[in-house]
């Protein structure tokens, strides 16, 4: 009955090759747990194979020292392949270290392209700090700002207690 055994062996499924987001899932709870070396052992093949989130966690690990010694130019070379990807994370990221002037001079105006291209996808922190640098004039355009009605309140009321001429 050698050729039974056989034939039930065939039969048997293989084992399936773990799935890059198995494999994703598994780096983040080993980031979790606070082991960046072993996060980084599965986010670095990921990344080398342009796996954009992959990228993108890379750079931050770079960027922050985490189970490697901080670099922030090879940060920036792994944010912006993730960035490059279209990654929202990795776009933010990078966008973050142009603004705060990381490795290079800030450029408040590449920032802001990358922040928004972030906040176009629904990334929440890209939005908030698109929306800052508007506001105080940092993207590179002028703000134009409409008096709030409590200005005009107060503007209305200096008006009226100055003498007429």
């Amino acid at each position: 009955m050698r050729w039974l055994d056989r034939l039930r062996e065939r039969g048997q499924p293989q084992a399936m090759e773990e799935s890059n987001s198995d494999r994703m899932r598994r780096a983040y709870d080993a980031a979790a747990r606070g082991d960046y070396a072993s996060a980084l052992a599965v986010w670095g093949p990921l990344a080398q194979v342009g796996v954009p989130r992959a990228q993108t966690n890379v750079g931050a690990c770079f960027a922050e020292g985490l189970g490697v010694e901080r670099d922030p130019a090879l940060a920036r070379q792994w944010l912006t392949l993730a960035a490059d990807a279209g990654d929202p994370v990795g776009q933010r990221n990078l966008a973050t270290l142009y603004y705060n002037g990381v490795d290079l001079e800030p450029d408040h105006v590449g920032a802001a392209a990358l922040f928004r291209a972030a906040a176009e996808q629904g990334d929440g922190p890209a939005q908030d700090m698109l929306s800052s640098m508007l506001l105080e004039g940092e993207a590179g355009r002028p703000v134009l700002r409409r008096p709030t009605l409590h200005r005009r309140g107060e503007q209305a009321l200096w008006r009226a207690q100055q003498p007429t001429l």
